[in-house]
């Protein structure tokens, strides 16, 4: 299923998303930047897809050769900042261990 970008309500499932399709919730296009699997917000043209071109409006429809309708269940996906800072502060616990003799309890 595919989760609306603008009013979050599911839209079923179609064998494929064409230009003119739109929300049955909310009238907003289907096939745009924002329900695409590729759309990641603050990469290179907002897109992880580095040979699509830049589409400057991202939530009006557009003709996209990648267009990759995006599953309710990646809209929740930890972006690649997330996945890259995630290990770091572990059980809230910030503070590095000091060890040798410049550190002295």
């Amino acid at each position: 299923m595919l989760r609306c970008f603008n009013c979050g309500r599911e839209i079923p499932a179609k064998e494929k998303v064409m230009r003119g399709d739109v929300c049955p919730h909310c009238d907003r296009d289907v096939r745009v930047c924002r329900n695409c699997r590729f759309y990641e917000k603050g990469r290179h043209n907002d897109c992880t897809e580095s040979a699509a071109e830049l589409i400057r409006d991202k939530e009006h429809t557009n003709m996209c050769d990648f267009f990759m309708a995006r599953n309710s269940a990646s809209s929740s996906r930890p972006t690649s900042a997330e996945n890259k800072t995630g290990g770091l502060f572990k059980n809230g616990d910030t503070r590095q261990e000091k060890k040798g003799p410049l550190f002295k309890e």
